[in-house]
């Protein structure tokens, strides 16, 4: 009887030894990309991209308690294809890359909407001022995670007091994964 619990035991660190990764959260890869973002500017939208997302992605639908969203842009990768006012918007004033070069979301929650989606609840990050959950709706189908939201630029001192800029910048993200 002592030989079969010991054999029995020996079969059972085998099985959760070699595969441990089993019962742990699938991480996925970012494959591709798509940050977009919109303000209006003297009454006109200026639309504009970042690039250089890095994530850290631990998503299952069924186990929504156990996913997470971890994700840095590099603020030095504005683009409004117009160079003097990407420069200028990687100022002190605007993004000030050289001093605050991310910009910093993680979730502290993902639970599901009553449509069938997702919620994000996102601290996000930049210029070293954080606003605690943010919330961000978003969608998973195909491998694409799709959000939009809608940020006020001075909750995280980016374009000072400007009177002539709109405070609120609506983001769009499409993210890909594999």
């Amino acid at each position: 009887m002592k030989n079969i619990t010991k054999k029995m035991f020996l079969l059972l660190l085998i099985v959760f030894t070699t595969n441990s990764n089993i019962f742990a959260q699938k991480e996925l890869t970012v494959a591709s990309s798509k940050i977009t973002f919109k303000i209006k500017n003297a009454g006109v939208y200026v639309n504009g991209s970042f690039g250089g997302l890095v994530a850290t992605i631990k998503f299952d639908e069924k186990d929504l308690k156990k996913s997470s969203i971890s994700a840095v842009v590099d603020a030095n990768s504005v683009n409004t294809e117009n160079k003097s006012r990407d420069n200028h918007l990687r100022k002190d004033d605007y993004f000030d890359v050289a001093k605050y070069p991310t910009i910093k979301m993680e979730t502290t929650e993902i639970v599901r909407s009553q449509s069938g989606n997702f919620i994000g609840y996102f601290d996000i990050t930049m210029k070293d001022k954080t606003k605690k959950r943010v919330v961000v709706p978003f969608t998973f189908k195909n491998n694409v995670f799709t959000g939009k939201l809608t940020l006020d630029r001075r909750d995280y001192g980016v374009g000072g007091n400007s009177v002539i800029m709109g405070d609120e910048v609506v983001l769009t993200l499409e993210v890909t994964v594999k």
